[in-house]
């Protein structure tokens, strides 16, 4: 540590100031004011790879939805055909009972 509160940089004889406000101001970024074609054009092509993400997740959800509900559909389906088949030959077990009984 130097005597004006410094570090050494074991690369080369500079300092890191200590404090932190005097880094910041010593290591502020440029602003740009323009922006070139090819700035441009990166950002052109991310708004359409971010605009095809978007379809296809609409594609996506709009054929799950399709999907869940016609599974949902054929199983409401199957479950109301196995309860009549039960129901079917729970009478008719209960009526050949009847008849043993008589």
């Amino acid at each position: 540590m130097r005597q004006d509160g410094s570090w050494y940089i074991f690369s080369n004889s500079q300092s890191v100031p200590s404090s932190f406000d005097a880094f910041c101001t010593s290591h502020q970024p440029e602003l740009k004011t323009s922006t070139s074609a090819q700035e441009r054009s990166v950002s052109s092509e991310s708004s359409s790879r971010a605009a095809a993400v978007s379809a296809t997740s609409v594609v996506a959800v709009v054929c799950h939805q399709h999907f869940f509900f016609a599974s949902w559909r054929q199983g409401l389906r199957a479950r109301a055909a196995t309860v009549g088949l039960l129901f079917h030959k729970s009478l008719r077990l209960s009526m050949v009972l009847d008849a043993l009984m008589l």
